[in-house]
């Protein structure tokens, strides 16, 4: 097993210790990738690799599961995403993190918009101290059903977390308010993909896999390298 994270962090358990660095690795190796803070090529295949040496140490870790899971989705294997991410709910059905995941998962295979909003509110249930869980996932729901002022609610609370750092809540408000004609904003925001994440693009995304959800939105020039209109 690979024990608690005050195991891991305290390295109590060696094997916990391992198989905790192992699985973190992965999960950065993969974030720094998809936000394009990295341009290595190999961080794909890398964080699998991770990922299925932290499944070996310990095969019902959920986390491992999400990282290959979100390593097949970006790469078009939609059938071995949505396994991996079923697996790691089935594993732990009571983990906000394995259902705010299969939540990403089914948004990045193009999943139905109505799963993605249910598999956001399971794991926020699970942790309503949180209540931004989730919220770029639903947000990309609303926006698939048109519900762009929806939208636009949601990815603001994600500028009020963590999910700042993430240059898709920019791209996305982008999109959202460019369909809700609030061009000031959407270039105001236009800015900010530029200021997380200097070298993205959303067609370097998809050169690098076949993501279903970001071909909602493309890139176009208006004065601004992350100006969104629909695909």
């Amino acid at each position: 097993m690979c024990g608690s994270s005050k195991d891991v962090r305290e390295g109590r358990d060696s094997r916990s210790q391992l198989c905790g660095r192992v699985r973190d690795a992965g999960l950065l190796d993969f974030l720094f990738y998809i936000w394009q803070w990295d341009s290595d090529p190999g961080a794909p295949d890398r964080a699998v690799a991770l990922a299925n040496k932290a499944i070996a140490l310990d095969d019902t870790n959920t986390v491992a599961y999400t990282i290959r899971g979100w390593v097949a989705a970006i790469e078009g294997k939609r059938d071995q995403a949505i396994a991996d991410s079923q697996r790691a709910v089935s594993l732990d059905p009571n983990s906000r993190f394995a259902w705010f995941a299969r939540a990403d998962i089914n948004t990045l295979v193009g999943g139905k918009p109505e799963e993605i909003l249910a598999y956001v509110e399971k794991a926020r249930r699970l942790d309503p101290r949180h209540p931004q869980l989730g919220c770029l996932q639903e947000s990309v729901a609303y926006s698939i059903m048109g519900r762009y002022a929806a939208a636009v609610d949601e990815l603001r609370r994600c500028e009020q977390s963590p999910n700042q750092y993430n240059p898709f809540v920019h791209a996305w408000l982008v999109f959202a308010y460019s369909e809700l004609g609030r061009q000031q904003e959407a270039r105001a925001e236009a800015a900010e993909v530029i200021r997380v994440s200097p070298q993205f693009s959303l067609e370097q995304t998809q050169q690098r896999g076949p993501v279903e959800s970001t071909g909602k939105i493309r890139l176009r020039g208006a004065g601004s390298p992350s100006s969104a209109r629909p695909a």
